[in-house]
C-alpha cells in the first residue's frame, strides 16, 4: 500500500535520526473521528483527528483505496491540525469521491504508525421534502396505527416529533400513552378503540431534520377511513414478520394491531433460550416493570442484552387467529482495548497481547501493525481472535499494534506499543581492499545491525561519494533486521579509486569500516569542496586522489581548466542561442575574457566589456556588447557573468555577421586556459510575391516567375496546384486535384465539368537555379485553382501561393421551353446555366403578346402568384389566365454578352358547372325546366344524370326532353320535364367535360305531395339522459290519395323502454313547422323505442318505423376501488384493483386504462395503457412493463365505458427494483505505478444505465499470460473512482477488468485492459556450474532467471581470487543477455577460485547465484555445457536442442529419444552437436537425452519436451431448466498442453443465425437465459488456448420447455350479446409458454370474406367484439400466439335477437314457423294488413309474369348454371341443412311505371326512393346466396340504433344506398324476411304500418335497388354521394368497436345482360 510504504519510510527516517530520548511514546487518538460523519451542503462542517505521542505524531488522511487525502480548492481544506474542512457547495460541485467516501486518519512518529476507524462521510444536498400522512382503514372498536411516510432521502435525518390533531391537539411520544392515543418512540401514532367520531378527525405529523434543524409539518392530513363490517372476520395484519433495532438501555414500543370482527384477543409469547415458546407473563413478573403489556402494545423499558430475541403476538377471535413475528436486535456501541499498552521487551524474549472488547453485536476482529496487516508465522501467532503471541522477540516487532472489531454499524479499535531495549551498531559483514584493473564493476558491501536499526552511510577519502550515473547507493533491512548497504560501480575507471569507508549509525553509537579500491591508472585527483576550518585548531585533509600506482603526492594551487562547450550545428538567421564557460577547476580569482576571431569582444561605451570587477555585484550583471568595427550587430551578443567559475555568451538575435569563432579566455594566478567554438548561421531563402493578373478569360496564355532573393544555394524548387505537386505532360483528374482547394466558387464550377485537367499545357522552367517560370498555354476554366511555388535549402523552406481564376461566360444547363398548365394546377419552369463567376438567373414576364415589354419577376411576388428562385426555378402554384403569355429567362456573369431564352405558357381552362337554382318544386303532373350553364374549353360536353346515375338521353323517358345552346366561352343546357309525376323527385346531375377535366352540379327536385308517415326518422343528438331526434321535412311526405300537398300541423312522438308496451302518456306533440324534438328525462345506457305519427287537416299519418336507440352511457363516476401497485421487476410493476362501486358504472365498463408517468419527470402528464374487460367484480391486474429501472413512478387506474373514461385512483407513488448496471465504468484506464503496483482510474458508468445505488466496484485482474489451469483470477472491491492494485509480479502483462454492482449484482463488465507492471531487478540466473575444460581454463555455464522481470540486458560473472582462504580479488567480467557460459582463462592452479554470476535489467543487476568452486586442471573429464530443462513449445515450429560439451580427449555424443512414435521421424543433428526438431507435432513430446563418453567417463543431460497444440472438443450436455433457459454442462479431456483462455459458445434457434457468446475459461457449466419458450435451440462449444480454438463440440439440441397455447371449449369461451361478443381469452391454456398475441377475425355464415378484427392482440383478459348484427350466425377465427408456435380454433355463435333472447343458430337454420296461428285472427288490425298484402302479392305475380315473357329465356338458361353452383355450395357449404330449393332466388328487372294516368294511381304507393323502403322490406338477389340463411332468421324489428355509430351516420348522405343486397339507414343494412312472433309487444302487430304496405312496395324498391347497382360507371366521378371503398379481403379494423364498412361491385349498364350483372355482383367485407 502506497501510504502505508511512505509512512513507513518516513517514521524510519526518524527513528534513525532522532536525537530525543529513549522514552519515545507512540501515537494513540486523543480525538479519534466517528464512524460516520453526516452533514449538510448549505452549512458545511470539520471532521476533526488529533492524536499525542513522543515526538508528536503528523496527522495524514487517506482514503478508502488508501491514497493520500489533500486539498480541493472550494471542495475539501485540509488543516495543518489535521482537521478536514467541507466549505459549503451547491448541488451542481457534488463529488461522490468527496462528499460520499470513506476517509481514515493516519497518525505517524518515529516510533510507529496507527490508523483510525473508517469513518463515511456524506454531505446530504438540502432539500425541501414533503410529508405524506397514511389513511389506514379500520373498523368501530379496533386498533389503528397511523404512519407518517417520510421520502426515502431524508429518512436518515428525519424524525416525527409529535403529531397534531387538528386543530390544536398536540400529541407527543410516551412509553405507555393515554386511553385514546399513544405515539410511539419510533413515530407511529396508535389510535385505541376506533370510533366514528375518531373518523372524523384530521391529523398531521410534526418532523425535526437532525442536520438542519429544520421543523416540517404535513401537508396532507390523514385520515381513519372506517369499514362498516357485517360479517365475520378472522384476525388480519399487514404484516408477518418485523425487525426492530434498539438501543442498549434504551426503550421500545412493539404495536401489535389486527383487522378483525369481532375485536381480537392479543397474547404476547417470547422465544426462551431452549428454543421453545413461553407467554410473556413470565417475563412481566420477574423483570420488576421492565416488561408491560397495555392493550394490543408490548412495552420493554430500559433494553438489556439478555433482551434480544424473538417476540410473538397472536391476535385471536372466534374466525381465527393471526400471528406476527418481532425479531428484537439489540445494539451497543463498540469499544476495543488492548492489554498491556505499552510494554518494553528485550530482543529473544516473548510478548502477548489481548483485545478488550465491548459492545453488541460483535462480527469480525483484525489485527494491524504500523498500519499494514500483521503477518503472522512461527513467532507471530494469533491465539485467538482476540489474542496474539509474540515469541523471540526481535527489531520487525517494535511498533504500534491495534486489533479492530467492526459489525454493521460501528467500527471500533484498540491500540498497544512494543518497544526494544537498545543494542550498539555492529558491523557484520566489511569489503575488502581490491586492486583492478580498469572496466569491470566492482561492489563494495557492508551489513550491520543494531537497535534502534541503524542507517549506514558512505564516504570517500573522507568526503561524500560523488553523483555520477555509474555509481549507486542502496540500502534496505532484511527480514532478520540486518542493513544491508552497498556501493556499485559499473565499469571502474582509475578516478574512482580511493578509501571508501561505511559508518553504521544509531542513536546507541556507530562504527565504520575503511578499506581502499585501487584501479590501475593515470593519478587523478577529485575535487574537493569547500572545507570549513576553525582557527587554531589542527586541520586533516585526506588527498582524493585515485589511480595507480601512486609514487608520490605533491600539493598545489589548481590552474583553471574549462569544460567543453559548442554552438548548435544547425543554426538559421533570426535564432537565439547561447554557450556557457564553466571554469570546473582552479583557484579563485577567475578573470573571464571573450574574443571573437580572436579579437576581444568590447562593451559599447567607456569600459571593456571583459572587464572583471571583484565582489558580488559583477554576478548576474547583462553587459550588450559591440564589436571591433563599431557597428550594432553585436547590440544582440550579451556576456553575462553567473559565479565565480561560470560566464555565459548569448546572442539574442542571429546575424549572417555573428558567424566566426568565439574563445572564452580564462586566467588565474596559476596559469591562463582558453577554448574556443564556431558559429555558424543558415540563411533561409525568401521569396518575392507573383500573381497571375486580372480578367483572364478561356484561351489566352498566362505566365508568373517565382524568385528567391536571398538565402543559401542550392535551392529546390517546387510547383503545386492546390496542394498537389505539377507533374508537367500529364493528364489529371480535376475532382480530385481540386480536392483540396480553398476556393470553393471555381472547386464547384470544376466539380460540374469534370473533364480531365490537362497538365500539358504547363511549363515549368528554371533560370539560373534562382528562380523559375510557370507558364500555361491555352487557358481554361479548368486550370482554376490556388498555384504555390515553394523553395527550400538546408535553412528552411518558404512558399507563396497565387490564386487562378478564369471567367467562362454563361452557357445552358437545362434551357427552358414551352409550357403548357390547366388552370387552377401548379407548375414548375426550370432554368439553369453554369459559367465562373456563377451566372444571376432572371426571369421576366410579358406585359403583352406583342409589346415586346417585360417585368421582372422578385423571389416572391405574392400579388402574381408567382414565384422565382435563386436556381433559376420558376414556381406558380395556382396557374390563371393572367399567366397565360411570354416568359424570358436570362442569365448572366459579367462576361460576354449573357444568355436569354424566350418560352410561351399556355394555359387550359377545364369545365365549371354554374346552377342558378339548386333546389326547384314543382306540383305533380305540371312542366318544369332545368337549367345548367358551363364554362370551360371547347369542345364542352353536357349530359344529365337522374339520381341513381342513369345518364338521360333521348330514349330514356318520352318526358323529358334536353336542349343545348353554345356560348363563346362555354354552353347552356335545359332538362324539361313535360309532366312530373313522384318519381320524378330526386337529385338531377349537370355534368359537364372537356378534355382538361369535369365538373358538375345537383339539383334538386321536388314533386308535392299531400304528406304520408313521417320518413327517415333519426337521431340526430343523444345523450346519457336526453336525446333529440330528427326526421324529413313536411314537403318530403305524402298524403295518399290526394294531388295537392297539405302542410302538416303537427307531429306525435311516442316512446318507451324496449321491454314496454306502447302508452299514451309517453308521448310529445311536436309544431308541423319543424322536423326535430328533444327528449328529456330518460335514464343512461337504456334501450328506448320511438316512434313518429304525423297529423294535418286530413288525418292523422301511419307511424313511422319504430327506431330503436341506447342511451350513451355517462363517464364511470368513479375512480376502481383497492388499487395497489407492487414492484416485481426493475421494470415491471404490478397493479391489481377491483372495479368501482356498481351504482356509477353508468354503462358497461368496457375496460381499464393505466396510467403512469415519472415522479420526477417535468411532464406529470400520464401515459395511459389500456385493457378490454367486461365489468365483472373482482380483482382485476395489469403489468406495467418496459419502464426504466430504478425510477419512481405515480401510478392510477380509471375505468372507462363507450362513453369515456372515469375519474382516476388517487396516484400511489413507487419505485422500481434495482438492476444490475447495464453498462461498464466508463473511461477505464491504467499505468503501472512499481514494478509490484498497478493505478487504475474510472468514472461511472453513464447515469442512465445505473439503474441504483451503486455500492462499489470490483476490479477483476489476473495476469495475461495464464501459466496453468488453476491460476485465479483476483479480486479486489473499491467505493472510490481508483485504485491501487499492489503485490503484482514485475514486468507483468495483466488483463483488468471492472464492473459496478448495486444490491441487485455486478453489471456489465468493461471490456479487457492490458496494464503492465514496470521493469525490476530480475531474480538470480536458474543454475550454475563450472566445467573444467584445461590447466588455466573453466567454462562457468548458467540458465537465464526463471523470472527476468523485464528485459535482460546482460550478465556479469564474478570471480574470486583466493590464497589460502583469504580474498585477493574479485575479478568481473559481463557478456550480453543472449551469451550463457563463459570460458575463465588465465588461470593459476595454485590459487582457488570462487564465482557467481547475476543478471542485469535496466534497473540494475540482481541477486547472484550460489557460489561454485573452479578448479582447473589438465585432466578434462567429459561434461556437458548446456543444461537439460523442460521445453514447452508451440507446435509447427522449429526446435532446437543444445549439447555443448567438452573432455579431453574429445567425447564422443549422440542422442536418444524414449518415445517409440517420436524416434519414427528422423533426428537432425548439427555439427555443434545442436539436435533441431522441424515443424514439432503433439508425437514429438517426448525425453530426449544427449550422452558424452569418453575413456575417463561420461555425462548426460535430458530434454523434457512438450508441444502445444489447440484443445480437444468439449464433451457437451444440457438440459432445459425454464420455458427461458437452459443449462450447458461440458468437460474438456485435453487443454492441447496450454491453459484454457476461455469458451466459445454458439448457439441458434432451428434455420436461425448463430450467435457467440466468450465464457470464462473456469466455468465448466453455463446457463443461457431470455430463450424462446417452448423451441428448439442447437448448441456448441469450442475451447481457445493461446495456440488458438479447438474444434467444436458435437451440436446439442435441446427444445425449451412449453407448448402450443391450448383452446378453451365454446362454453367457457364465448360471452354472447345482442350487438356483441365477449372473448375470455383467459380461458385458453398456454401451454407452459405465454401467449404473445392472439389474431381475431370473424365472419357471416356463408361468407367468404374474413373481416380482421385484430392481428395483434396483447395477451389480456377478456376481448370484446362490437357492432354485430342481431340474430346472426357468425363464424369466429381464432389464432393463439406463443413462442412455441401458434393454435388456430372456429367457433360458430350467434348473436341475440333485440329482446335479448338466443335464437339457437342450428336449429333455425332448419326452417323456422309459427308455433301458433290463433294471433293471426285475434287483431283486426292484422287481418287488415294480410288481405292488402295478398292484393299486392297478386300484382307482383303479374308483373312476374310480365317479366317472364320479356326474359324468360334468359334466366332459365342462366338458372341451370345457377342450379349448379347452388348445388356445390349446398354439398361443400359448412353448418348447413338448407335443400337446394331454399336457395333459389328470383329475379327483378327495373320497371317504369307508364304515363297513363290510371297505371299512375295504382304504381304510385310503389316507393320510389330508397328512404321510402321499409325497414321490413326483403330483396333477394343472386349475390345474396351465401347469405340467405342469415337473413332468413332475422325476426321482424325496427331499426337497432346504436349510439357509438352516430357521429359516423350523421357525415353520410341521408338518401340509402343498395349494399350488398340490403337496405342502409344511412348505410347500415336493412333486411327483413317474414319470421316467427317472439314478443307480445303491440308495436309489432298492431302499427298501421301493416305488411300490406310492405310488400306493395317491394317490387318496385326491389328493382331499383337491383338497377342501381348496374349502372354505367364510364363517368368521371361518383354523383350520387355514396363512399365506394376499394376492395380488400382482409383490411385490418382499427377501432375496438366499430361496423365493417361493405363494397359497392357496379358494372356496366347493358339491357341485354342486366340480370346477369346483378347475379355476379360480389360484396366483400373488410
Amino acid at each position: 500500500m502506497i501510504f502505508l510504504l511512505l509512512l513507513t519510510l518516513n517514521s524510519f527516517s526518524d527513528l534513525v535520526w532522532a536525537t530525543a530520548s529513549y522514552d519515545n511514546i507512540g501515537p494513540t487518538f486523543s480525538l479519534e473521528p466517528p464512524t460516520r460523519f453526516d452533514f449538510t451542503n448549505t452549512l458545511g462542517s470539520r471532521l476533526d483527528c488529533s492524536a499525542s505521542g513522543i515526538p508528536t505524531p503528523n496527522i495524514e488522511w487517506f482514503d478508502n483505496e488508501n491514497n493520500p487525502v489533500n486539498s480541493i480548492a472550494n471542495i475539501r481544506h485540509i488543516f495543518p491540525n489535521g482537521s478536514i474542512y467541507f466549505p459549503p457547495f451547491q448541488g451542481e460541485s457534488f463529488r461522490q469521491d468527496v462528499h460520499w467516501s470513506t476517509y481514515k486518519c493516519v497518525a505517524v512518529n518515529s516510533v510507529g504508525t496507527i490508523v483510525s476507524r473508517d469513518v463515511f462521510v456524506k454531505a446530504v444536498i438540502h432539500q425541501r421534502y414533503d410529508l405524506e400522512v397514511q389513511n389506514p382503514g379500520g373498523f368501530i372498536g379496533s386498533n389503528v396505527i397511523i404512519k407518517c411516510i417520510i421520502p426515502q432521502f431524508v429518512k436518515d435525518y428525519v424524525r416525527v416529533t409529535s403529531w397534531l390533531e387538528e386543530p390544536l391537539y398536540n400529541i407527543y411520544p410516551t412509553l405507555e400513552g393515554d386511553s385514546k392515543f399513544h405515539m410511539l418512540p419510533t413515530g407511529e401514532l396508535v389510535v385505541i378503540n376506533v370510533t366514528q367520531y375518531d373518523a372524523q378527525k384530521a391529523f398531521r405529523c410534526r418532523t425535526l431534520h437532525s442536520l438542519t434543524q429544520d421543523v416540517v409539518i404535513s401537508n396532507s392530513v390523514g385520515r381513519i377511513q372506517l369499514t362498516e363490517m357485517k360479517e365475520p372476520v378472522p384476525p388480519i395484519m399487514n404484516d408477518k414478520i418485523k425487525y426492530i433495532t434498539v438501543r442498549l438501555k434504551e426503550s421500545v414500543v412493539i404495536p401489535c394491531v389486527a383487522y378483525a370482527n369481532p375485536k381480537p384477543i392479543y397474547r404476547w409469547y417470547y422465544r426462551n433460550k431452549h428454543g421453545r415458546n413461553e407467554s410473556i407473563e413470565h417475563i412481566v413478573m420477574t423483570t420488576s416493570g421492565r416488561y408491560k403489556v397495555k392493550e394490543s402494545r408490548l412495552i420493554i423499558q430500559s433494553i438489556e442484552q439478555s433482551d434480544n430475541a424473538i417476540f410473538y403476538c397472536i391476535a385471536t377471535n372466534e374466525q381465527g387467529s393471526e400471528t406476527l413475528e418481532i425479531q428484537l436486535k439489540i445494539v451497543a456501541p463498540l469499544q476495543a482495548h488492548i492489554q498491556p499498552q505499552r510494554q518494553t521487551v528485550d530482543v529473544g524474549k516473548s510478548a502477548d497481547l489481548k483485545c478488550m472488547i465491548s459492545g453488541m453485536p460483535q462480527a469480525n476482529i483484525w489485527w494491524i501493525k504500523d498500519g499494514q496487516p500483521l503477518r503472522t508465522g512461527s513467532r507471530v501467532r494469533i491465539i485467538s481472535k482476540d489474542q496474539i503471541h509474540i515469541t523471540s522477540i526481535s527489531k520487525d516487532d517494535q511498533g504500534m499494534f491495534q486489533c479492530f472489531v467492526k459489525n454493521d454499524v460501528d467500527m471500533a479499535q484498540g491500540v498497544a506499543e512494543i518497544s526494544l531495549g537498545e543494542i550498539a551498531p555492529i558491523l557484520h559483514y566489511r569489503f575488502i581492499e581490491q586492486t583492478l584493473q580498469p572496466g569491470p564493476g566492482v561492489s563494495l558491501k557492508c551489513t550491520g545491525t543494531g537497535s534502534p536499526t541503524p542507517q549506514i552511510s558512505w564516504t570517500l577519502d573522507g568526503f561524500p561519494l560523488p553523483n555520477n550515473d555509474r555509481l549507486m547507493i542502496g540500502q534496505y533491512v532484511t527480514l532478520s533486521g540486518d542493513v544491508v548497504s552497498h556501493v556499485n560501480i559499473t565499469n571502474v575507471k582509475a578516478e574512482d579509486g580511493g578509501e571508501y569507508s561505511c559508518i553504521a549509525r544509531s542513536r546507541a553509537g556507530q562504527s565504520s569500516h575503511s578499506a581502499r579500491l585501487n584501479i590501475y591508472g593515470t593519478p587523478f585527483v577529485r575535487s574537493m569542496p569547500a572545507i570549513s576550518a576553525v582557527a587554531g585548531k589542527t586541520l586533516q585533509i585526506k588527498c582524493p586522489v585515485a589511480g595507480w600506482p601512486i609514487d608520490k603526492i605533491i600539493w598545489e594551487k589548481i590552474p583553471p581548466k574549462i569544460s567543453h562547450f559548442e554552438f548548435s550545428k544547425e543554426l538559421n538567421v533570426g535564432d537565439r542561442t547561447s554557450i556557457q564557460c564553466v571554469a570546473g577547476t582552479g583557484d579563485l580569482p577567475l578573470v573571464f575574457t571573450w574574443l571573437k576571431d580572436n579579437v576581444p569582444i568590447k562593451q559599447s561605451g567607456a569600459g571593456g566589456a571583459n572587464d572583471n570587477i571583484n565582489g558580488d555585484s559583477r554576478y548576474n550583471n547583462d553587459k550588450r556588447l559591440n564589436n571591433k568595427d563599431g557597428t550594432d550587430d553585436n547590440n544582440s551578443i550579451m556576456i553575462r557573468q553567473n559565479d565565480e567559475f561560470t560566464s555565459a555568451l548569448s546572442i539574442i538575435s542571429i546575424r549572417q555577421s555573428h558567424a566566426g569563432q568565439y574563445t572564452c579566455r580564462v586566467q588565474n594566478d596559476a596559469a591562463v586556459v582558453q577554448y574556443a567554438a564556431v558559429l555558424k548561421v543558415n540563411v533561409p531563402p525568401r521569396i518575392t510575391p507573383f500573381n497571375f493578373g486580372d480578367d483572364i478569360q478561356e484561351g489566352m496564355r498566362v505566365q508568373t516567375m517565382c524568385t528567391s532573393t536571398q538565402g543559401d544555394q542550392p535551392f529546390n524548387i517546387t510547383w503545386y496546384r492546390d496542394g498537389k505537386s505539377l507533374r508537367v505532360g500529364e493528364q489529371i483528374d480535376p475532382i480530385s486535384s481540386s480536392s483540396s482547394s480553398s476556393s470553393s466558387s471555381f472547386a464547384t464550377f470544376n466539380s460540374i465539368h469534370r473533364q480531365q485537367f490537362d497538365e500539358r499545357t504547363i511549363e515549368i522552367n528554371t533560370i539560373q537555379a534562382l528562380s523559375s517560370i510557370l507558364t500555361i498555354h491555352n487557358i481554361t476554366s479548368q486550370h482554376n485553382g490556388n498555384y504555390t511555388c515553394q523553395i527550400s535549402n538546408t535553412a528552411g523552406s518558404v512558399d507563396y501561393t497565387a490564386v487562378l481564376s478564369v471567367s467562362v461566360p454563361p452557357r445552358w444547363i437545362v434551357e427552358p421551353k414551352d409550357e403548357s398548365a390547366i388552370l387552377g394546377t401548379s407548375l414548375s419552369i426550370t432554368c439553369s446555366a453554369e459559367g465562373f463567376p456563377n451566372p444571376v438567373l432572371q426571369w421576366k414576364q410579358s406585359l403583352g403578346e406583342q409589346s415586346g415589354d417585360y417585368r421582372e419577376l422578385t423571389y416572391s411576388d405574392a400579388s402574381s402568384g408567382i414565384e422565382s428562385y435563386s436556381n433559376g426555378t420558376l414556381m406558380i402554384h395556382n396557374v390563371s389566365r393572367e399567366h397565360e403569355g411570354f416568359f424570358l429567362c436570362q442569365a448572366h456573369n459579367g462576361i460576354g454578352a449573357g444568355l436569354s431564352k424566350l418560352i410561351r405558357l399556355t394555359v387550359h381552362v377545364g369545365p365549371h358547372v354554374i346552377v342558378r337554382s339548386k333546389q326547384v318544386s314543382v306540383r305533380r303532373g305540371e312542366r318544369i325546366t332545368l337549367r345548367c350553364e358551363a364554362d370551360g374549353d371547347k369542345p364542352l360536353d353536357i349530359t344529365w344524370r337522374f339520381k341513381n346515375g342513369q345518364i338521360i338521353g333521348k330514349s330514356y323517358d318520352v318526358r323529358y326532353e334536353i336542349k343545348k345552346n353554345d356560348m363563346s366561352k362555354g354552353a347552356i343546357s335545359e332538362l324539361t320535364l313535360l309532366q312530373t309525376v313522384l318519381s320524378d323527385r330526386g337529385e338531377y346531375t349537370c355534368v359537364a367535360s372537356n378534355q382538361f377535366g369535369h365538373d358538375h352540379q345537383v339539383i334538386h327536385l321536388q314533386v308535392q305531395e299531400p304528406p304520408s308517415a313521417p320518413q327517415n326518422i333519426h337521431v340526430k343528438e343523444i345523450g346519457s339522459r336526453s336525446v333529440t331526434l330528427m326526421w324529413n321535412n313536411a314537403d318530403k311526405y305524402e298524403t295518399v290519395g290526394y294531388a295537392e300537398s297539405q302542410p302538416v300541423t303537427r307531429y306525435i312522438l311516442q316512446h318507451k323502454e324496449s321491454q314496454e308496451a306502447w302508452q299514451e302518456y309517453n308521448q310529445k306533440v311536436i309544431s308541423g313547422d319543424k322536423n326535430s324534438a328533444h327528449i328529456g328525462n330518460l335514464k343512461p345506457s337504456t334501450s328506448y323505442h320511438f316512434r313518429l305519427f304525423a297529423e294535418n287537416d286530413l288525418g292523422m299519418s301511419l307511424a313511422s318505423e319504430a327506431l330503436h336507440i341506447q342511451t350513451d352511457p355517462e363517464n364511470p363516476g368513479g375512480p376502481p376501488l383497492k388499487v395497489n401497485v407492487e414492484a416485481i421487476g426493475s421494470t415491471q410493476l404490478l397493479v391489481t384493483w377491483r372495479p368501482p362501486e356498481r351504482d356509477v358504472w353508468n354503462g358497461e365498463i368496457l375496460g381499464y386504462a393505466i396510467g403512469f408517468h415519472k415522479s420526477e419527470s417535468i411532464d406529470q402528464s400520464y401515459n395511459y395503457s389500456r385493457m378490454g374487460t367486461s365489468g365483472v367484480d373482482g380483482i382485476h391486474e395489469f403489468r406495467l412493463t418496459g419502464l426504466d429501472k430504478y425510477t419512481s413512478y405515480n401510478v392510477n387506474v380509471l375505468a372507462f365505458n363507450a362513453k369515456g373514461d372515469g375519474p382516476p385512483s388517487k396516484a400511489i407513488k413507487i419505485q422500481t427494483l434495482e438492476d444490475v448496471p447495464s453498462a461498464p465504468p466508463q473511461k477505464v484506464h491504467c499505468s503501472g505505478l512499481t514494478a509490484q503496483n498497478i493505478q487504475i482510474n474510472w468514472q461511472p458508468p453513464p447515469a442512465k444505465h445505473i439503474h441504483g445505488e451503486i455500492q462499489g466496484y470490483k476490479v477483476l485482474y489476473e495476469p495475461s499470460n495464464i501459466l496453468n489451469e488453476y491460476t485465479n483470477r483476483e479480486t479486489k472491491v473499491t467505493t472510490s473512482l481508483s485504485t491501487v492494485l499492489h503485490g503484482l509480479q514485475p514486468f507483468t502483462n495483466y488483463s483488468v477488468q471492472l464492473q459496478a454492482f448495486t444490491r441487485a449484482g455486478e453489471g456489465v463488465g468493461s471490456s479487457q485492459l492490458i496494464c503492465r507492471t514496470e521493469e525490476s531487478t530480475p531474480d538470480a540466473p536458474e543454475k550454475i556450474k563450472a566445467l573444467t575444460t584445461g590447466e588455466n581454463s573453466v567454462i562457468i555455464s548458467w540458465l537465464p532467471p526463471r523470472r527476468p522481470n523485464g528485459v535482460l540486458s546482460l550478465f556479469t560473472i564474478f570471480i574470486r581470487v583466493l590464497e589460502k582462504g583469504q580474498e585477493q580479488k574479485i575479478l568481473k567480467y559481463t557478456l550480453p543477455a543472449q551469451n550463457h557460459h563463459y570460458e575463465a582463462k588465465n588461470l593459476n592452479s595454485r590459487e582457488s577460485y570462487e564465482a557467481w554470476v547475476t543478471a542485469s535489467t535496466k534497473l540494475g543487476s540482481g541477486p547472484s547465484t550460489t557460489v561454485v568452486k573452479l578448479y582447473p586442471s589438465s585432466q578434462v573429464l567429459p561434461q556437458i555445457v548446456s543444461f537439460g530443462q523442460i521445453v514447452t513449445v508451440a507446435w509447427k515450429v522449429d526446435v532446437k536442442l543444445a549439447c555443448i560439451y567438452v573432455g579431453k580427449p574429445m567425447p564422443s555424443a549422440d542422442w536418444n529419444v524414449e518415445n517409440e512414435r517420436a524416434k519414427q521421424h528422423r533426428l537432425e543433428i548439427g555439427e555443434d552437436n545442436t539436435l533441431t526438431l522441424r515443424n514439432v507435432q503433439r508425437i514429438h513430446e517426448s525425453n530426449y537425452t544427449c550422452n558424452v563418453r569418453n575413456p575417463s567417463g561420461a555425462d548426460k543431460i535430458t530434454y523434457q519436451l512438450f508441444v502445444q497444440v489447440p484443445p480437444g472438443g468439449p464433451k457437451l450436455q444440457g438440459s432445459a431448466n425454464s420455458p427461458t433457459s437452459a443449462t450447458l454442462h461440458w468437460n474438456l479431456f485435453d487443454t492441447g498442453g496450454s491453459p484454457i483462455k476461455n469458451y466459445l459458445l454458439t448457439y441458434r434457434r432451428h434455420f436461425g443465425e448463430w450467435h457467440e457468446i466468450i465464457i470464462d475459461r473456469r466455468s465448466n457449466s453455463y446457463t443461457l437465459d431470455n430463450l424462446q419458450c417452448g423451441t428448439e435451440y442447437e448448441f456448441t462449444i469450442a475451447a481457445l488456448n493461446k495456440i488458438g480454438s479447438g474444434s467444436a463440440s458435437d451440436t446439442l439440441t435441446i427444445k425449451t420447455v412449453g407448448e402450443k397455447p391450448v383452446a378453451p371449449h365454446i362454453d367457457k369461451f364465448l360471452k354472447v350479446n345482442i350487438t356483441s361478443v365477449m372473448l375470455e381469452l383467459i380461458e385458453w391454456q398456454n401451454g407452459g409458454c405465454p401467449i404473445l398475441y392472439f389474431t381475431i377475425e370473424y365472419k357471416k355464415r356463408y361468407s367468404n370474406d374474413w373481416i380482421i378484427v385484430s392481428s395483434n392482440v396483447a395477451s389480456q383478459a377478456r376481448f370484446p367484439i362490437g357492432d354485430l348484427e342481431p340474430s346472426n350466425v357468425y363464424n369466429l377465427r381464432i389464432q393463439a400466439h406463443n413462442n412455441a408456435g401458434n393454435t388456430v380454433a372456429e367457433y360458430t355463435f350467434e348473436t341475440f335477437n333485440i329482446a335479448g333472447v338466443p335464437m339457437n343458430s342450428i336449429e333455425i337454420a332448419n326452417g323456422m314457423e309459427y308455433e301458433s296461428n290463433d294471433l293471426f285472427f285475434s287483431d283486426s288490425h292484422i287481418l287488415t294488413v294480410s288481405i292488402i298484402s295478398l292484393f299486392a302479392i297478386i300484382l307482383a305475380l303479374l308483373g312476374l309474369c310480365f317479366f317472364l315473357k320479356l326474359y324468360g329465356r334468359d334466366i332459365f338458361e342462366h338458372d341451370t348454371s345457377r342450379q349448379q353452383q347452388l348445388t356445390t355450395t349446398y354439398q361443400h357449404g359448412k353448418n348447413t341443412k338448407l335443400s337446394i330449393s331454399e336457395h333459389r332466388e328470383q329475379y327483378y328487372q327495373t320497371v317504369r311505371k307508364p304515363s297513363s294516368p290510371g297505371l299512375d294511381s295504382a304504381l304510385e304507393r310503389i316507393p320510389e326512393y330508397s328512404d321510402d323502403i321499409y325497414p321490413y322490406a326483403t330483396f333477394h338477389l343472386k349475390d345474396q346466396e351465401k347469405r340467405d340463411n342469415a337473413s332468413r332468421q332475422q325476426a321482424a324489428q325496427g331499426m337497432i340504433y346504436d349510439s357509438r355509430e352516430a357521429m359516423h351516420l350523421s357525415k353520410k348522405h341521408r338518401t340509402s344506398s343498395s349494399v350488398g343486397g340490403m337496405t342502409a339507414i344511412g348505410t347500415g343494412p336493412r333486411s327483413r324476411k317474414k319470421s316467427k312472433k317472439f314478443n307480445t309487444e303491440s308495436e309489432e302487430y298492431d302499427s298501421l304500418n301493416s305488411d300490406s304496405d310492405t310488400v306493395s312496395r317491394e317490387l318496385d324498391a326491389t328493382s331499383r335497388t337491383e338497377s342501381s347497382n348496374c349502372l354505367d360507371d364510364t363517368g368521371p366521378v361518383n354523383f350520387t354521394g355514396r363512399t365506394s371503398f376499394s376492395p380488400g379481403p382482409r383490411k385490418e379494423r382499427l377501432a375496438l368497436l366499430q361496423r365493417a364498412p361493405v363494397h359497392h361491385s357496379k358494372c356496366p349498364m347493358q339491357q341485354q345482360n342486366r340480370l346477369k350483372c346483378v347475379a355476379g355482383r360480389e360484396t366483400t367485407n373488410f
